[in-house]
């Protein structure tokens, strides 16, 4: 089966690119691999969930030398920490969001797919607003978003910026940070992919 599959999309993927082999191999490629990705994504359906404790337990005690003041889940699947070095940050506070999905089970499995999905696309955009863009880092496919807007008062302008990214092929981790850009949000998902997740 995945032969046949193979062959109509190199078939296909040969007639809309005329004779330029390269791409149509660099494409072909691509849908192996995602092929591949989704086939062991399916066994997410069958692990268990863990509970909001052990969401939490997973959370580092600082990320970026913030320490973590607040915890709150959000559903079956979701926890929220807060990273500040205020104890009720406002949006004038330095802080980072850490938002931890776990993809186990049938509902689970369906939100990784959609983050992969969008992982794999190639994103590099910009405006005189922001940007955002697909990587990889450190062998890790990540989609980084950094946004400058100006505040109700109109004099302080809020850069905040976002990192998405899926670990052990299970756990969906998005960095959302005020007053951090992008380039220094990296440096937190270095922090979190040297943590120590279930499979």
């Amino acid at each position: 089966m995945k032969f046949k599959n193979t062959y109509g999309i190199l078939m296909i993927t040969f007639f809309l690119c005329g004779c330029n082999n390269h791409k149509a191999i660099e494409k072909v490629d691509r849908f192996e691999s995602s092929t591949i990705n989704n086939e062991s994504l399916e066994e997410l359906a069958t692990k268990n969930l863990l509970n909001s404790q052990e969401l939490i337990r997973l959370l580092p005690a600082k990320l970026q030398g913030m320490p973590l003041i607040n915890t709150e889940p959000n559903g079956k699947q979701t926890i929220i920490g807060t990273y500040s070095n205020h104890a009720d940050p406002n949006y004038t506070s330095t802080a980072i969001i850490f938002t931890l999905v776990d993809g186990a089970g049938d509902i689970g499995l369906k939100h990784i797919k959609a983050i992969h999905n969008l992982l794999n696309q190639d994103l590099n955009q910009s405006s005189d607003k922001g940007w955002v863009k697909t990587t990889i880092h450190n062998q890790q496919k990540i989609m980084v978003k950094e946004q400058t807007k100006t505040e109700n008062t109109g004099i302080k302008s809020t850069v905040t910026s976002s990192i998405d990214m899926i670990k052990n092929h299970r756990f969906h981790i998005n960095l959302t940070a005020r007053h951090l850009p992008g380039n220094q949000l990296i440096r937190a998902i270095d922090e979190v992919t040297n943590l120590s997740f279930p499979e």
